[in-house]
């Protein structure tokens, strides 16, 4: 843990604590010990939230939960008396966005809630204290307090007890590093004389570490789930973050009271098409929603003062009747938090995947058996036909809409089908009308024929663009077309596609097919006797090409007469469409230099070793000419010049260069 605890100093999202001994991490809270090595420089700022919870699994819980880590962005959380196992810990971390995160070793302290163990919860807390000057914080349910004054409502406390607990603090040289927010951080009952609020939960270090964190401050934030409050610890304050400007319709706009009236506003304003009316949608529904965003901060912070002031207050009928309403408030505040987070998760599985794209065939090559085709049966029958091409109806419509996913990756347009299904009654005319028009007459489907590519991670630590899966997303006026035409189809879908294509049987998904078939396997493994006898096949599989669905993309030298000849070949389109890169600034930024000559690659002005953007001279006299990383290269030798190197750089900087391979073949240097 000494050796370690300095990585939790560096805002990490995610990080998991390995405990150092189950006896330990049964008394556990959050312990932390900050850096031990004999640093010159200050530690990077730190968040730690700590909080005695029960009931973790609880829906409820854990949106209050997500907003607390939206509000306050913690590095680290610490959870006290969850009753949750590690399995079930993992779920709840998950959830919250804490995954991926560096290991380190933790020491727990929690003191025990029965008067009988606290004895020896004392003794534990000296054996972690060291003599040594190491900085040392504990952040921590004590479950015991200091002074009388520290509780009310109740029986007194045990004097002999505070005594302990504050030799022990003074034993150990820790302080209390102070608070803000209420006075006390347990309460427990609702009636007025049966409350009893007492400050179990605090903040202590040594000297050492406050002289480090001068500036830290200790919040004891308001809880409405929980009988404890949480503990913030922040030892300074970051700076805001950038806002994404590009227009994307949040699930929770329509929770608040203001929005149809906003959107009927908006909507009878323009009289122009279908197109030019959803943009002027979007242009004032964002202004609305900077609005209702301040409107919803202050409110919260409203409710969370007067939820504070309630806590305060002398508890009886009233007051407990205005928590109750508050807590109420604060929390359907809460579900629209909820409601913004679960429009950001959208992991779907197999259930979304490309079911009716790709297509499998077996090939029989045993006896290399050629199969030849004389005709192929007539499948649609007249009466289908006539269903097929009756004119759409403005029911089709509606019930498309209604049928779509409301939350979904946004396309470029920025709506959602929420957005079409909350909002039907004021849209709805036009929207039908438009398809109606599409669909039955013959406007052109380009206008809202528009995507966005996306690159999807296949692992979790992608390094080329082989690791990336693209995507397409579509606008939902593309996905009601598509849709309403795949709702005609689907009522006579079943007599073009065998049975064997389980990928279009109704409610099964790929996944299903996959434990069919070990369910399939695993009875002919079982099955021992009988006179019927099963036989199982394995069949080599291709992937068949839909070659009027494919396009070749070709570089700009590309002449016209070679594009035509591949275009032959493959029988395939060319794509002649502009394309717009959302991401190529990102792109660029985190490309990195390899060194192959290095005529062209600037030291102090290039991105060339990786993890390090801009370099310094080390002895600033020496070497004043250095300008391209070919001025460090032996080419004779094709190996680097250590000394040159050693003399310019930072000794770890110069250990980086040394271990950069330089390329046996001569060719230009590449960006990866």
């Amino acid at each position: 843990m000494k050796s370690t605890m300095a990585n939790l100093w560096h805002p990490v999202r995610g990080v998991q604590i390995r405990d150092l001994g189950e006896k330990r991490f049964k008394l556990g809270s959050i312990f932390a010990r900050s850096i031990t090595c004999q640093e010159a420089s200050r530690p990077v700022t730190m968040k730690i939230l700590s909080w005695n919870v029960r009931g973790l699994e609880r829906p409820r819980t854990i949106r209050r939960l997500r907003y607390l880590l939206k509000a306050y962005n913690p590095h680290i959380v610490f959870f006290m008396e969850t009753k949750l196992g590690s399995r079930q810990m993992e779920w709840v971390c998950r959830k919250c966005g804490f995954v991926h995160g560096v290991e380190v070793d933790l020491e727990g302290f929690y003191g025990p809630p029965y008067a009988q163990d606290r004895n020896e919860s004392c003794d534990v807390l000296k054996s972690l204290s060291t003599a040594d000057g190491i900085p040392w914080f504990v952040c921590s349910d004590f479950n015991e307090i200091i002074y009388g004054s520290e509780k009310k409502g109740g029986l007194p406390r045990d004097k002999r007890r505070m005594d302990l607990f504050r030799r022990t603090l003074e034993e150990c040289q820790l302080i209390d590093v102070g608070y803000s927010g209420r006075w006390f951080t347990w309460e427990r009952g609702n009636l007025p004389k049966m409350n009893i609020r007492e400050r179990l939960d605090r903040g202590v270090a040594n000297a050492r570490w406050v002289s480090m964190f001068p500036e830290v401050k200790v919040q004891h934030l308001v809880h409405s789930f929980s009988d404890h409050c949480h503990l913030l610890i922040n030892t300074s304050i970051e700076g805001g973050r950038l806002k994404n400007k590009t227009f994307k319709f949040e699930a929770w706009w329509s929770l608040e009271e203001s929005f149809l009236n906003e959107v009927n506003r908006i909507w009878k304003m323009s009289s122009r098409d279908l197109m030019q009316k959803l943009e002027n949608l979007k242009k004032g529904l964002d202004k609305w929603a900077g609005q209702i965003q301040m409107n919803r901060k202050k409110r919260k912070q409203a409710l969370t003062a007067k939820l504070s002031k309630l806590y305060e207050g002398d508890r009886d009928d009233n007051n407990l009747a205005e928590l109750i309403d508050t807590k109420i408030h604060l929390n359907f505040e809460i579900e629209k938090d909820e409601c913004y987070w679960k429009q950001r998760a959208r992991l779907n599985w197999l259930k979304f995947g490309d079911k009716n794209t790709t297509f499998f065939h077996s090939q029989a090559t045993q006896r290399k058996k050629k199969i030849s085709f004389v005709s192929i049966g007539r499948c649609i029958l007249d009466e289908d036909n006539k269903q097929l091409t009756v004119k759409y109806t403005r029911e089709e419509i509606q019930a498309v809409v209604f049928e779509m996913g409301s939350t979904k990756a946004l396309g470029e347009d920025g709506l959602s089908g929420l957005f079409y299904q909350k909002c039907w009654h004021i849209i709805g005319d036009e929207v039908t009308g438009f398809y109606l028009q599409l669909l039955n007459g013959d406007m052109e489907v380009s206008s809202i024929n528009s995507s966005n590519i996306v690159l999807i991670s296949k692992n979790s630590s992608p390094s080329n663009m082989t690791h990336y899966r693209p995507i397409s997303l579509c606008n939902v006026l593309y996905k009601i077309l598509a849709k309403a035409i795949a709702n005609r189809f689907r009522k006579v879908i079943g007599k073009c596609i065998d049975a064997a294509q389980s990928a279009f049987v109704p409610g099964r998904l790929i996944s299903d097919n996959m434990l069919l078939a070990y369910e399939i396997l695993n009875t002919l493994k079982q099955k021992r006797m009988g006179k019927k006898w099963f036989i199982a096949v394995k069949l080599y599989m291709s992937k068949c090409v839909n070659f009027d669905k494919s396009m070749v993309f070709f570089s700009k030298n590309t002449l016209e007469e070679d594009k035509q000849v591949v275009v032959n070949l493959l029988g395939v389109c060319s794509s002649s469409e502009p394309e717009r890169y959302l991401a190529k600034g990102l792109l660029q930024k985190g490309l990195c230099w390899q060194i192959v000559r290095g005529n062209k690659v600037s030291i102090w002005n290039d991105c060339w070793i990786q993890g390090i953007e801009s370099l310094e001279r080390h002895n600033s006299s020496d070497n004043m000419q250095l300008e391209l990383v070919s001025d460090l290269i032996d080419y004779a030798n094709r190996k680097w010049r250590a000394d040159m190197i050693s003399n310019t750089f930072h000794p770890d900087v110069a250990r980086t260069i040394l271990q950069i391979s330089l390329s046996e073949s001569d060719h230009e240097d590449f960006q990866v």
